[in-house]
């Protein structure tokens, strides 16, 4: 057959298509009225020119960017059908002034509301189960959202949104009043977004459980003045302080191994980085134009709550004077600051509960044994070993080695926890032993060391770098389908951050429950 019988044939078919397709759509029409382009329940595009508008009973979802951009709305009416908003729905629908949602509302995705800048009502019932980030980010009307009192999943308290332990920040609302934010300790996360645009705080603490200041967190925070930090944070992401126009003072704790170049993009030259002299804080904030100090230049309000007289009366000690690991060491009477304390010895270790300083000559117990505490030799460039191992031991606190003069190491077994950047850039550090009792290895444990160096450059070495009891802590390779070998035991987060060329992951089949970061 030829091809013009072959066209011919094709075109019956194609026009059967077009009438079934068209009939859906009339259908569509006929059913929810021709405002509303609806495809299988979902709500894929408003065109109507109301203000006040009424969704039609029987939609379930609101979807991407249905409303987007659209500067006429002033109220929006939903039906109890609707489950769900999707990404971006009523992102920038400058006139929106109330939302209230039904009890079935299941989920809220990603910047739904983000610049909605005239809302000041918002209500959602009881059955909220998922918030994504930046749901009202440039939201600078609304200062509360109210979320029914038998909600199980969520909390609005004093313009922040909680999960209802309070262990997650969703957002802290832009509108709220408040020029003082104390954030409650039992905070682990903080979503991206969360302070975006909040253009009335001036003076923001943080919790001491964060780990790191994510993506866009300040963003746009013109007010922000005064920004204080504590261990254990780790990072600030990308942009987290742009545009902090008013910025005067950061306190960063040696905790901080990684800030992102764009982090506090055209925030002022002025803007002070209080830190402990050799940290990677203050290297950052020389390199970027910053001004550094080890003192307050500016009262955060909070101070005098965090640092105890006995705590100042303990930090002006003269401690020991002699190092456990053989090196005859006398610290500096002005020790190493960790947020607003001090390690006054090579052995101290600081209990932040209560804010007391020990002389360090037997390791804290712990409930599963001994540990070496956070920073117990940070910066010790001095020590090129260690070999004082408490019997006992099995955790390695955070950065309790970190920037250390170490060039080898052997860890000795029972050790089950080596914590976050533990050894992080002890740059002469060559040989490592971990023994097969570690089954938990935090972030940025090895990072720049010469041993991790040196796996990272050799291409005849694995792909996957794995140590323990299968704990895997590092890939670096390039293929789009990645296949974990079968002795891996645990995957440690982060392992495949910024691994955009991955499509596929192949587990094995033993490894299950495993805590897996992908990009």
């Amino acid at each position: 057959m030829n091809r013009k019988h072959i066209l011919l044939l094709s075109l019956p078919i194609l026009a059967l298509l077009a009438t079934v397709l068209l009939g859906g759509f009339l259908a569509s029409r006929a059913e929810y009225g021709n405002e509303f382009n609806v495809v299988d329940s979902t709500l894929v595009k408003y065109v109507g020119t109301d203000s006040e508008v009424v969704i039609p009973s029987g939609i379930t979802t609101i979807g991407r960017e249905a409303f987007a951009g659209n500067t006429v709305i002033t109220s929006v009416s939903f039906p109890d059908s609707v489950n769900y908003i999707e990404h971006s729905a009523f992102s920038g629908c400058t006139a929106l002034e109330t939302v209230h949602l039904p009890d079935r509302i299941l989920a809220i995705e990603d910047s739904a509301f983000y610049g909605c800048e005239s809302l000041r009502e918002f209500s959602v019932g009881k059955d909220l189960e998922s918030l994504g980030s930046g749901v009202f980010a440039d939201c600078i009307s609304l200062e509360n959202v109210v979320i029914s009192s038998e909600n199980k999943n969520f909390v609005c308290e004093d313009g922040a949104i909680y999960d209802i332990n309070r262990t997650t920040l969703y957002q802290y609302l832009p509108g709220a009043k408040a020029s003082d934010y104390k954030m409650p300790d039992t905070v682990e996360d903080v979503l991206r977004y969360s302070f975006w645009g909040c253009h009335n705080l001036r003076n923001v603490l943080l919790s001491s459980g964060l780990e790191e200041i994510p993506d866009y967190s300040f963003t746009n925070c013109h007010s922000l003045e005064l920004l204080t930090l504590y261990s254990p944070i780790g990072e600030i992401g990308l942009k987290a302080l742009e545009n902090c126009s008013s910025l005067k003072q950061i306190v960063v704790p040696i905790s901080v191994i990684s800030i992102h170049d764009s982090a506090f993009d055209l925030c002022p030259n002025t803007l002070l980085f209080v830190c402990d002299s050799g940290t990677y804080a203050e290297n950052y904030a020389l390199e970027h134009g910053f001004l550094v100090g080890t003192e307050l230049a500016y009262d955060n309000l909070w101070n005098e709550d965090e640092v105890t007289d006995d705590t100042q009366e303990d930090n002006a000690m003269e401690e020991e004077e002699t190092a456990q690991d053989g090196n005859d060491v006398t610290p500096e009477a002005e020790g190493v600051l960790i947020d607003h304390s001090y390690i006054v010895s090579d052995r101290a270790y600081v209990d932040v509960a209560n804010l007391s300083v020990c002389n360090g000559v037997a390791l804290p117990e712990t409930e599963n044994g001994v540990a070496i505490d956070d920073y117990a030799f940070y910066n010790r460039t001095d020590m090129q070993e260690y070999t004082s191992w408490e019997s006992g031991l099995s955790h390695i606190g955070v950065l309790s080695f970190a920037r250390s003069g170490l060039v080898c190491v052997t860890i000795p077994e029972g050790v089950t926890t080596i914590g976050y950047g533990a050894f992080y850039h002890c740059d002469a550090l060559t040989n490592v032993s971990i023994p097969s009792t570690v089954t938990r290895v935090g972030r940025y444990a090895l990072t720049h060391t010469a041993w991790y160096n040196n796996w990272l450059n050799d291409e005849s070495t694995s792909d996957f770098l794995i140590v323990g009891n299968g704990v895997l802590i590092a890939y670096k390779g390039e293929e789009p389908v990645v296949t974990i070998p079968s002795e891996v035991l645990y995957i440690e987060d982060y392992v495949f951050e910024g691994h955009y060329e991955i499509d596929e992951v192949i587990l094995p089949t033993h490894l299950e429950g495993a805590d897996i970061v992908l990009p």
